[in-house]
């Protein structure tokens, strides 16, 4: 299994993990999954308390299932900002971005919950209009802390999932 995260990734999250699924399955899981296939009904975290190998090897078997997980570090479960106060920082970050863009962006979709992240959506019009896939802009705001996370911080967070 690949992937690993930088050190400043692996300072700021700590095992255990959990999963937090994101397509439920729909092929073959283990028969000891047939107790968790409830919780398995909708976008959610699992409850597990795992290492990241551990996380991962779970996480194989799901994808195997035709489902898929996100990583998370457990601290994400209990969240401190909801939706509605990520909605706050993200509508000042499309303020700054089209302040200093010449695209032309559409209105923001409902926060998306993501596990350790609320992202929220725009169709790049400008981008859309040229034919660029795929012509839209997520900005993603921390469940913790409330920042908007950078394209750095989000790839690195996603590396947790690579298999």
């Amino acid at each position: 299994m690949g992937g690993h995260y930088s050190d400043l990734m692996r300072f700021k999250f700590s095992e255990p993990f959990d999963l937090f699924l994101v397509l439920v399955p729909t092929g073959k899981v283990p028969d000891s999954w047939h107790g968790a296939q409830l919780v398995m009904s909708k976008r959610s975290f699992l409850g597990l308390n795992l290492s990241l190998k551990g996380a991962r090897s779970l996480l194989a078997v799901l994808r195997a299932g035709r489902g898929n997980a996100l990583v998370v570090p457990t601290q994400y479960r209990l969240s401190r900002i909801d939706k509605y106060a990520a909605q706050v920082g993200e509508e000042r970050e499309l303020a700054r971005i089209r302040a200093s863009s010449m695209d032309e962006y559409g209105p923001l979709t409902d926060g998306n919950d993501q596990g350790a992240w609320w992202a929220f959506y725009t169709d790049n019009i400008t981008a859309q209009a040229k034919g660029m896939i795929p012509g839209v802009l997520c900005i993603s705001v921390d469940k913790l802390d409330g920042h908007v996370a950078s394209r750095k911080e989000l790839d690195e967070f996603l590396e947790m999932s690579t298999l």
